[in-house]
């Protein structure tokens, strides 16, 4: 199942996902959440980014505190639906 069928699988389920996000240049990070939507978003030169708008609920960010962020999709991995 392809990265953005899993997402909307767990958005329509309402359940929280666990993944890894790994920018370039960064190291890999951990983080469990749940998504509310999937917004796609194109620039000036037609270069289409696609943003996951998550409420992340552990992670290893340097601010550990719950919080709404936003994830783009090419840059997340691992994705697994978590039971609750």
């Amino acid at each position: 199942m392809q990265t953005q069928e899993i997402l909307k699988k767990a958005m329509s389920n309402r359940k929280p996902i666990s993944f890894q996000y790994q920018r370039i240049g960064k190291d890999q990070q951990e983080s469990v959440g749940s998504a509310r939507v999937i917004l796609i978003s194109t620039d000036n030169f037609g270069k289409e980014t696609v943003m996951i708008d998550l409420f992340s609920t552990q992670n290893k960010f340097k601010n550990s505190m719950p919080s709404w962020r936003y994830f783009d999709m090419n840059d997340m991995c691992n994705i697994q639906i978590l039971s609750n």
